[in-house]
């Protein structure tokens, strides 16, 4: 996304933050990238505008993981019967442990 300025604006998901020290540490590393406009930090995201011809995305998640945290890279929303499917599974190893249960482990099965 881009705005008016000629800005690009990222949201990233960030792990390992707890409280404002950490939120400080993120909003400090990313202010000291050239072409950053501004930056709104919380715990666990952070929005970050800045000129694409001064700094990257790549740069971006380099910062934070110099302040110590990881960039959590969002997964693709899984549609109705994706979501139905994984709650299938979940259902059946919390109903059954470790063993499993699928149909495509024949050859380990005796017959």
């Amino acid at each position: 996304m881009s705005n008016e300025d000629g800005l690009k604006i990222v949201t990233m998901n960030i792990d390992g933050m707890h409280c404002e020290r950490c939120v400080k540490s993120v909003q400090d590393g990313l202010l000291s990238l050239e072409g950053v406009g501004s930056v709104n930090v919380g715990v666990g995201k952070a929005e970050v505008q800045f000129l694409p011809q001064l700094t990257s995305e790549a740069d971006i998640e380099q910062a934070i993981v110099d302040a110590g945290y990881a960039v959590r890279k969002q997964a693709p929303r899984k549609r109705f019967f994706g979501r139905y499917i994984d709650r299938m599974i979940e259902s059946n190893q919390n109903n059954f442990g470790s063993e499993r249960l699928d149909c495509c482990n024949l050859s380990s099965k005796q017959r």
